[in-house]
């Protein structure tokens, strides 16, 4: 889930702006979105099998005009099983600088599959949660998006990663990454998804989000700030990243302190059944 190219220096954008540039594009990409996983899902109740690369063809076939592109690929990198478990596809996506200063940027969004597990799983919790996934990650990037438009040409890289680069261990460059201001805004609002996708009734505050950070770990964003930075929750990077985490709550969920049902995008046509949101 990062940036082609990213890193801004100078002073972080108004999470306002970036929340209704990126609002604008995913509602133009929702619907045809919605749409595909609808399809797939009817297939699956069939008995037909969903291979991941149909997928992906078919999403990148209604999204690339927004000029976000789906590929399936597969790699040995992945795990082969998960004991039993409902098999899900690695994620990446890069949002890559624009050619031309009026040209929107392009998004890639890869699904990554071991070549034993190409087919998608046919429970439709499993279907709920990889659209989760999916959705997630686009809006991540739709968020760099908006800091190339919003930024223009006052926005200097400082950091480059390459397509297909694993940063594995947490050293000083992953740091260095996550320190960056434009991964700051995108993460954070990753984690209010995150949030609310498990606790879609509980609203988000600071005391909860720290001690997610310091005890509980169960947001994959937060677990991922708090290993790279070995815990040390009054590091400068980490002290942003949770004021940008808050500042995107009060955005994405302006009756901050009054019971929301789930994100945006989950919000229509669901109902809460255990921890997994269904169909209704």
């Amino acid at each position: 889930m990062r940036s082609a190219m990213s890193g801004r220096e100078g002073c972080p954008l108004d999470i306002k702006r970036l929340h209704a540039h990126v609002e604008q594009e995913f509602s133009a990409l929702r619907g045809p979105m919605d749409a595909v996983f609808d399809t797939m899902r009817d297939r699956v109740a069939r008995g037909l099998q969903v291979s991941g690369r149909h997928l992906a063809y078919q999403l990148d076939r209604v999204c690339r005009r927004r000029n976000v592109r789906f590929f399936a690929k597969q790699t040995l990198r992945v795990e082969s099983s998960l004991a039993g478990m409902f098999y899900y596809p690695d994620l990446t996506a890069f949002c890559y600088e624009p050619a031309t200063p009026h040209t929107r940027p392009k998004i890639e969004v890869l699904m990554w599959y071991h070549p034993q597990h190409f087919r998608l799983p046919t429970k439709r919790m499993a279907w709920d949660y990889l659209q989760y996934r999916l959705y997630k990650i686009v809006h991540h990037e739709l968020v760099h998006r908006a800091q190339f438009v919003i930024a223009g040409e006052t926005r200097e890289c400082t950091m480059t990663f390459e397509p297909h680069r694993y940063v594995s261990d947490f050293s000083k460059e992953c740091q260095q990454y996550l320190g960056e201001m434009d991964e700051i805004e995108a993460y954070a609002r990753d984690t209010v998804e995150e949030w609310y996708y498990i606790n879609p009734t509980t609203p988000l505050t600071m005391r909860a989000l720290m001690k997610e950070f310091v005890k509980t770990h169960r947001l994959a964003t937060v677990h991922y700030y708090y290993l790279v930075f070995k815990g040390d929750i009054n590091h400068l990077a980490v002290k942003r990243y949770l004021t940008k985490v808050m500042a995107w709550n009060v955005v994405m969920t302006p009756m901050s302190h009054t019971h929301k049902p789930a994100p945006t995008y989950l919000r229509k046509h669901r109902a809460r059944r255990g921890s997994v949101f269904m169909h209704e």
